[in-house]
């Protein structure tokens, strides 16, 4: 589970752990300050318009860290793009003509060219709302960022795509470079912090959505040896529990295919070489679908697909495996790459696997 590193100097390691110990501390008190100013807020707007809170949360404490009041930043290229605008030497910067700003006084302009408000929108922005400055740093400035937010990019926010989400609001591009080369990953662990409170934590208990589902009486589960995999969480997030007898025996990380997304799986398919994963009940049995990989890449469950979902999935070559001896990138400590459609896991759940299956039939169970 260790891994030996040589010629770490010892002091840099020591800071190393120190300021992570501290930007642990930052990120919880965030939290806490996002959720206490501004969770129900979020929760109430989000619903209305169909939006992830968790994503709400996470650039709330991207761009403010959960303060209240938010703070400000004037931005100077931006208000040097509006005075050209006012003046007549630029037709427009971005909707923004002179019709709507030629009557403007310097420090009107100057809050134009300010972000305000737990989301850090920019001043300008308030003219296409027709609302005024007051309304995205006041009382209802939840109510009016996410209305913009919906309006500019909620598409990509529905669709889970929270990558080019987060990118379409620091830069205004789906595939714009951050300022902060983090930005992106930072707002990702974010939303798996929210999302984590949506799942239950406690080993002991069964994942909901999988206690609710129709499989576990159709198919009596109850008493089988079963992998539930929920897709509505990031692979950075453990999503993988390991059941038997109706009790978790353990909760673990998975990957997915590379073509249902990077981080959050959001596209699946039954089609032969889309690199997708695929949703459903699949089957396996130790005697019969044990078998041995290619190349010395050790041994795998060769899945059956139940469902037209996924009933391609012995020809798609879809299995539950080790990561390549190459590609170490599914441990108990994490997940930080894609597979081609298949169920990746670390060696430790692997062997569980192989321990806890019988003669009788054994189950994977992937929900969204």
């Amino acid at each position: 589970m260790y891994k030996v590193v040589e010629n770490i100097d010892i002091k840099s390691s020591v800071v190393y752990v120190i300021l992570c110990i501290v930007l642990s501390a930052c990120n919880q008190d965030d939290y806490a300050k996002t959720e206490a100013n501004y969770g129900e807020d979020i929760v109430k707007y989000a619903k209305e318009y169909n939006l992830s809170p968790s994503f709400l949360k996470a650039l709330v404490v991207l761009e403010c860290s959960g303060n209240k009041p938010a703070g400000e930043r004037f931005e100077p290229s931006v208000y040097q793009k509006l005075k050209e605008v006012q003046i007549g030497t630029r037709s427009r910067f971005e909707l923004v003509r002179r019709r709507h700003i030629k009557d403007c006084s310097d420090a009107a302009l100057r809050n134009l060219a300010t972000s305000w408000g737990p989301f850090q929108i920019m001043g300008y922005k308030c003219i296409h709302l027709g609302i005024v400055i007051n309304d995205l740093r006041g009382e209802e400035s939840i109510k009016w960022g996410i209305q913009w937010i919906n309006n500019e990019y909620g598409k990509l926010i529905r669709n889970k795509e929270f990558e080019q989400a987060f990118r379409m609001h620091n830069t205004g591009s789906m595939y714009g470079n951050t300022y902060d080369p983090e930005y992106v990953s930072n707002g990702l662990q974010h939303i798996t912090h929210f999302e984590s409170g949506n799942n239950s934590t406690n080993l002991t208990d069964l994942p909901k959505k999988y206690a609710a589902s129709d499989y576990v009486a159709n198919y009596d589960l109850e008493d089988r040896l079963v992998i539930f995999v929920d897709y509505s969480l990031p692979r950075t997030q453990r999503r993988l529990w390991v059941i038997k007898n109706n009790k978790v025996l353990a909760h673990s990380y998975v990957a997915h295919g590379v073509g249902s997304g990077k981080i959050w799986a959001t596209k699946f398919s039954n089609v032969p070489e889309s690199n997708m994963s695929s949703l459903g009940l699949f089957s396996f049995n130790y005697f019969f679908n044990y078998q041995k990989r290619a190349k010395g890449e050790g041994y795998k469950f060769v899945l059956n697909g139940l469902e037209s979902t996924n009933n391609k999935a012995a020809k798609r070559g879809i299995i539950i495996h080790l990561p390549p001896t190459n590609k170490q990138y599914v441990s108990e400590n994490g997940c930080t790459g894609n597979s081609l459609g298949c169920f990746v896991v670390s060696k430790e759940i692997f062997a569980l696997i192989k321990e806890k299956s019988t003669f009788r039939t054994s189950y994977l169970l992937a929900l969204r």
